[in-house]
């Protein structure tokens, strides 16, 4: 599972894909409310030395050891969104997504 996540003060979103072999399924976890609460606590706790706090985080759930792996954008609140819609493009988009490890 990759879960893209913006935390702004101007944008809370999250896209979410399911990952099976080659194939993806758009979804994500329930509970974006309290995931997102949980996530701004964490941007308070994880600021640069000058006090940037991130703007989005993509956060990896691989099976079948359920490991997690979290990247922090700093600087480009859009770095993992999708940037233009169309079929193929969100097919591309997915797959950008998706852990090394699937």
């Amino acid at each position: 599972m990759a879960l893209a996540i913006t935390v702004t003060p101007e944008n809370k979103q999250m896209t979410g894909y399911v990952y099976k072999g080659d194939e993806w399924e758009a979804r994500g976890p329930g509970g974006f409310r309290k995931l997102v609460k949980k996530l701004r606590e964490l941007q308070t706790l994880a600021p640069t030395p000058d006090g940037k706090t991130w703007q989005q985080c993509l956060i990896h759930i691989t099976k079948p050891d359920y490991k997690i792996n979290i990247q922090f954008e700093y600087d480009d609140p859009r770095r993992w969104s999708l940037k233009k819609v169309s079929l193929d493009m969100a097919a591309d988009y997915a797959n950008s997504l998706r852990s090394s490890r699937n």
